[in-house]
């Protein structure tokens, strides 16, 4: 299991916003924050510590913060999960210790719910579905053959349940930076719960199937945790692809659709 669980929150230097050179390749993009994403780019590819971006909602305060690691150079999509309010996303760069200090800042008002299905279509950074044309392909071309949303589900589940392994070496040798990569959890068919959360996620978000990458803690589960809810029939259904794969490898019968008070939620994408 992902039992490395990334900080979800950090302890800032009291050193306020500021203006360098670098600052001016630096951008948070707000342009498709009516489909649920914000865009954040630092072109600096060599920063003096590692990056992170927060997102909150300041309407919410003291509820979720979420966290992120920036990728130097490349373009990241973050989920704007946290229902409706004013936003505000902070890219920042590491001291030392949990210290860091904020390099910009965006605000911005969101109007979707949190209950809006279209926000799990999107691609985002730990669900990153466009761009890995080998997971799209054969999500289609699992899909096909099905009729509605169920059954292509359960078409891509079977295909995946199949053909995975866990990783049971890889668990233990995770960086804190970690970050799914679909195409070579497809390739490779090994992974560990964050692999298979993601992998699922992105294969029916590409076929318009809304599906939520879910983080937590569920009975009898030892470590940190991730599986999906997938949107199936007008209601939001837990399924744990990881137990599934284990169960299928050990031969026992197992249901699909899990208990949901089996699990406890701390964080969702």
């Amino acid at each position: 299991m992902y039992r490395r669980a990334v900080a979800l929150f950090l302890s800032f230097l009291l050193m306020g916003l500021f203006s360098s050179p670098a600052l001016a390749a630096n951008t948070i993009d707000t342009s498709q924050v009516a489909q649920g994403l914000v865009v954040v780019e630092y072109n600096d590819p060599t920063p003096q510590g590692h990056l992170r971006v927060t997102v909150e909602n300041l309407n919410k305060l003291g509820e979720n913060q979420y966290a992120y690691y920036l990728k130097p150079g490349v373009r990241n999509n973050f989920p704007l999960q946290l229902g409706r309010g004013q936003y505000r996303v902070t890219v920042l760069e590491h001291v030392k210790d949990n210290l860091y200090r904020p390099l910009k800042r965006e605000s911005f008002a969101v109007e979707l719910a949190e209950d809006d299905e279209g926000l799990y279509l999107q691609s985002v950074q730990n669900v990153p579905w466009k761009g890995a044309p080998s997971v799209v392909a054969k999500a289609r071309e699992l899909a096909q053959k099905g009729d509605g949303d169920k059954e292509k589900f359960l078409l891509i589940h079977h295909y995946l349940v199949q053909g995975m392994a866990y990783d049971y070496k890889k668990v233990d040798l995770l960086p804190s930076d970690y970050l799914p990569d679909v195409e070579e959890t497809l390739r490779s068919g090994k992974g560990i719960c964050y692999d298979f959360a993601s992998l699922l996620a992105a294969m029916l978000r590409s076929q318009g199937i809304p599906t939520k990458l879910v983080m937590g803690n569920g009975e009898g589960i030892n470590g940190y945790h991730a599986w999906n809810e997938v949107f199936l029939e007008g209601s939001w259904r837990v399924v744990d692809l990881t137990s599934d794969i284990q169960y299928h490898a050990a031969g026992q019968a197992f249901s699909i659709f899990k208990n949901p008070d089996a699990y406890g939620k701390t964080r969702e994408y």
